[in-house]
């Protein structure tokens, strides 16, 4: 399933013809003390509470009530063609869920560094695409221009219930977790309709 950042700041499953967003980073923003980050420690610590007013901080998109039941396996992969104001920083996509109710539960993310947003071309088994972190591969982004990035999130497996909406949250910082990068000044990241989508590894489809 593929859906596409739209205006409105919805998902819509029709590519738009064009358009933009731009989304001054809140460097307040976190996923909480309790988040994956803490798996290693302890996971029985893990935890992600109703995340409506944590995505109030973000740019979100929306898509419409599911029609049916889906179940969601694998990785989803964010297709991103954004600009950012400064040379480097980092970008966090959240998977979210929205219930009828509107509770908003997380169900995976993805994070890259845009300096090392370089691929090497190889994949490793769950299909996330290889980005070394070497120095060598390292580049600062070009302030204004806008490049294509591809972020995969971690692998899941959900069923969203009909009535229940996709929601994609971008955050550029997460201040419970994450150094801050840049380490001082504003940034805003400008993402491009059209061409920024998200994959969804749906059974059956």
């Amino acid at each position: 399933m593929e859906l596409y950042f739209d205006a409105g700041r919805k998902l819509s499953a029709i590519a738009p013809a064009g358009g933009s967003d731009r989304y001054k980073v809140d460097f307040a923003a976190g996923s909480g003390i309790d988040s994956r980050y803490q798996s290693p420690v302890d996971l029985s610590r893990t935890a992600y509470p109703d995340r409506a007013a944590r995505d109030a901080k973000l740019l979100t998109y929306t898509g419409a009530k599911l029609a049916a039941d889906i179940e969601i396996a694998g990785n989803p992969v964010a297709h991103l063609t954004l600009a950012s104001s400064a040379a480097d920083g980092e970008v966090i996509v959240y998977l979210e869920s929205v219930s009828p109710k509107g509770a908003v539960a997380y169900l995976a993310e993805g994070v890259l560094r845009l300096a090392h947003r370089k691929e090497s071309g190889g994949a490793v088994p769950s299909g996330d695409p290889v980005h070394s972190h070497l120095a060598a591969d390292a580049a600062p982004m070009t302030p204004g221009k806008a490049e294509p990035i591809r972020i995969v999130l971690s692998p899941i497996a959900v069923r969203l219930r009909k009535d229940d909406r996709v929601r994609v949250a971008i955050a550029g910082a997460d201040s419970d977790n994450l150094q801050r990068i840049p380490g001082q000044g504003d940034v805003t990241l400008t993402l491009m309709h059209g061409v920024s989508s998200i994959t969804l590894p749906v059974m059956g489809k």
